[in-house]
């Protein structure tokens, strides 16, 4: 008999995720692992009660494996499968608000604010500096990339451009599973 798991599909709640999978037949239990975690045990009756598995959203990516189980001599034990088919992958982007203030004189200092309510690696976010128009990408210009971003504490920066030079934010290569930009108002 297939005792195997198929079909996994991860569902964004706001604060959740909801996994929902095909249930092997004749199978009462499965265990869940979150990013090679501790699995925890769920019963078909949890599954159906719930329309499927829900667990908490944490930032960055998750990996989630499930496993038919059986309890055999008063322990639990888990039919292995190698397919990948009982496997999903869920990316939370982190956003990171910003915010531009400009004041033009003789020069154009830009005031630029980062926020995020969890912390930013250094070098994950960018200001690319253009002559004569805005930057279409990070590599349309010069870049200068940002210091690490504290949780909840605001990172405010100051550049200084010349009246016919533009300034644009990105997310740095190697990053854009994680976080995105979302503009506030100044």
């Amino acid at each position: 008999m297939d005792y195997g798991v198929r079909n996994v599909k991860c569902y964004d709640e706001g604060e959740n995720i909801r996994l929902t999978f095909a249930w092997p037949p004749e199978v009462e239990q499965v265990y869940i692992f979150i990013n090679e975690d501790a699995g925890r045990l769920f019963t078909l009756q949890e599954y159906k009660k719930c329309g499927g598995i829900v667990t908490c959203k944490t930032p960055g990516g998750c990996n989630y494996s499930i496993y038919a189980s059986a309890r055999e001599d008063g322990e639990d034990v888990l039919w292995e499968q190698t397919d990948g088919l009982n496997q999903a992958t869920f990316v939370h982007r982190i956003p990171i608000d910003f915010a531009l203030r400009e004041k033009v004189g003789k020069y154009k200092n830009h005031e630029i604010t980062l926020t995020a309510q969890h912390q930013v690696s250094r070098g994950a976010v960018a200001c690319v500096k253009k002559m004569g128009g805005y930057p279409q990408n990070l590599y349309d210009g010069v870049v200068y990339y940002f210091c690490e971003i504290e949780t909840s504490r605001p990172l405010i920066r100051t550049m200084r451009t010349t009246i016919s030079e533009y300034i644009r934010l990105f997310v740095a290569e190697g990053f854009e599973d994680l976080y995105s930009l979302r503009g506030v108002k100044a």
